[in-house]
């Protein structure tokens, strides 16, 4: 009886356990259903993506195949036609077209005094007046200039320059230029203006001031030294310098006021040595030493023989010229202010020993001039020339001073102003002459010095 007694407290005490654990069984076997309910979801869902993609692929496949069909249809019929459009892969025609730049030099001149006059020690007034000779006063196309430029290959380029003056075309440079063949050492052949000193190898329109030193003029010509040839170029280890170039020219004797013109018959020999020395960041020295030697006698020309009525072919005897020169640039140049501040100093010195039939010719003569930038416009300079003309004679000293304005408004054109004095000995007077430069240039290679 006593167990009959306990039995419901114990009943009521593990019930609810028991039904404890059948919730939870019950709870877990549905989250598992539901999983796995949601996991064939899943996978229901991801099959349907597939399937998608399978077909928009198969679509996309389709439209392509499509699209070819119709452009190899319409190729078809274009080709039958005869109007298809042909596109080349290579390079624009374009490109290898040569760099053109074009200069055009335009100099106006004021004669102040007309009377300029030669007088030798043993004229009269009446003889001096019939030497009389006065340049007219006005303006000029001094030159109008075509410059090409291209590279050839990796190792060589040209360049051509062709002027026009006057009404007459002719070519002022033309050669061809081999670097990198030979470490330190460059060929040039064709026709050029000769390293003798710096200024020669410019052209005039180049120039720091109108018109080329006087000095230069009376020993090579107005043209300068421009000859057909050969010239090399090779950097030397540094020696006493910071850089040290020499070259070497062999060219065509044909420089009329050296040589013998047309007649030559041997080609001149030209030397020069550059030393270059840095100062400082901002300034640099160049110091060169130059020589030239050739015959000036004439060979194979004709003259004609009185007696016999006909032309005869006529050589003279050989005769040498020889010219030694000196040149110094010393240049200025503040970092990060080259366009508004510099100074530049330049001075030539030239020897000429010439033998011809009347005697023996010696002259010297130099030139030296400062430039000085003001600011990005406006640039002042003087130049002095003195010296000798290379003639026989008492009369042949001479003194130039040209002091000058240069301004440039843009990259593309510059003006100048520039007053020449200039004296000769065994005129009665001084000239007097006041130039005005526009010079305009556009291209690649604009205002270039060359």
């Amino acid at each position: 009886m006593k167990k009959c007694r306990f039995l419901p407290i114990l009943m009521l005490i593990f019930s609810p356990s028991v039904c404890i654990g059948q919730s939870m069984g019950q709870e877990e076997k549905g989250n598992e259903k539901n999983q796995q309910e949601e996991k064939q979801k899943i996978d229901s869902l991801e099959k349907k993506v597939k399937e998608l993609e399978e077909k928009l692929s198969a679509l996309e496949k389709k439209s392509l195949e499509n699209e070819i069909n119709k452009e190899v249809e319409t190729s078809e019929e274009e080709t039958a036609q005869g109007t298809g459009k042909f596109v080349s892969g290579a390079r624009a025609l374009q490109a290898q077209n040569p760099e053109i730049s074009v200069t055009g030099d335009i100099v106006g001149r004021l004669y102040i005094n007309d009377n300029f006059r030669k007088k030798a020690s043993n004229e009269t007034e009446e003889e001096a007046n019939e030497h009389i000779y006065s340049d007219s006063s006005g303006f000029d196309l001094r030159i109008l200039e075509l410059q090409f430029q291209s590279n050839l290959d990796p190792y060589s380029f040209f360049k051509t320059n062709l002027g026009v003056h006057g009404g007459h075309f002719h070519v002022c440079e033309a050669y061809v230029t081999w670097t990198g063949l030979i470490p330190r050492f460059n060929l040039t052949l064709g026709k050029f203006r000769q390293q003798f000193g710096i200024i020669n190898r410019w052209h005039e329109h180049a120039l720091d001031q109108v018109d080329s030193p006087k000095s230069l003029e009376l020993f090579f010509g107005d043209e300068g030294l421009s000859q057909i040839g050969i010239s090399m170029k090779i950097l030397l280890p540094r020696l006493w310098a910071h850089a040290n170039e020499l070259t070497i020219e062999i060219t065509n004797a044909e420089n009329s006021s050296l040589f013998a013109g047309e007649f030559w018959s041997v080609p001149s020999i030209l030397g020069h040595l550059k030393n270059y020395y840095d100062l400082s960041k901002s300034t640099y020295m160049e110091i060169g030493l130059s020589g030239l030697w050739g015959f000036n006698n004439k060979r194979g020309f004709s003259i004609f023989n009185e007696e016999t009525q006909e032309n005869e072919t006529r050589n003279e005897p050989w005769r040498s010229t020889v010219v030694a020169g000196f040149d110094l640039n010393l240049s200025w140049v503040p970092p990060q202010m080259s366009k508004y501040r510099g100074f530049t100093w330049r001075t030539e010195g030239m020897y000429l020993w010439k033998e011809t039939e009347e005697g023996i010719i010696k002259a010297l003569s130099g030139f030296s001039y400062i430039d000085y930038r003001i600011n990005q416009v406006f640039i002042l300079g003087v130049r002095v020339d003195g010296g000798q003309k290379p003639v026989i004679g008492d009369d042949r000293e001479f003194v130039q001073a040209s002091p000058y304005l240069t301004i440039w408004p843009s990259e593309w054109v510059f003006l100048r102003l520039q007053y020449n004095y200039l004296w000769e000995r065994g005129t009665k007077e001084p000239q007097h002459l006041v130039m005005l430069q526009v010079d305009f240039s556009a291209g690649p290679h604009k205002h270039d010095k060359y």
